[in-house]
């Protein structure tokens, strides 16, 4: 249930910034990728 609130939040901001781009995010893209591998390994 929190994550479907979290990506709900994040389509929200994302509808409503208007400088919104996909290279401007790339980083945190990259990020949110390697720590999510990061604790689905860990806790395996």
């Amino acid at each position: 249930m929190s994550l479907l609130i979290i990506l709900g939040g994040t389509v929200e901001y994302v509808a409503t910034d208007s400088a919104f781009t996909l290279i401007a995010y790339s980083w945190a893209f990259a990020y949110l990728a390697t720590i999510t591998t990061e604790i689905i390994y860990t806790l395996d």
